[in-house]
């Protein structure tokens, strides 16, 4: 019985750990980066307007009917924003620097 009780710890430890490995080796690995692409829907070419998520609509990769290689107004970016509120603030913590150079594209 005294060899038992001595045991117990061992026991104990040992059971804690298997817990450990087993749990956390069902996590999830995160979900993925979700880069979408956004396309410029408004005629103006204000930086304002281009700052505001409510003029960009998001669409699918194939869809460059409308993009130019040398207008003035951008015309879509690809970036890490599921939708509309992700969308704003990506905007919002960048400038229009940054929005303008990496525009895929432009619109007449």
């Amino acid at each position: 019985m005294k060899n038992l009780k001595n045991l117990m710890p061992i026991f104990a430890l040992i059971l804690g750990l298997s817990l450990v490995f087993t749990q956390s080796a069902f996590k999830s690995a995160g979900s993925p980066t979700a880069e979408r692409y956004w396309y410029y829907d408004n005629p103006s070419n204000d930086d304002a307007d281009v700052m505001n998520h409510l003029n960009w609509t998001q669409a699918a990769p194939s869809d460059e009917s409308t993009c130019v290689a040398d207008a003035e107004r951008p015309c879509k970016i690809f970036v890490d924003a599921d939708d509309a509120t992700e969308l704003q603030s990506y905007l919002g913590g960048t400038n229009i620097g940054v929005i303008r150079s990496i525009t895929d594209g432009e619109k007449f």
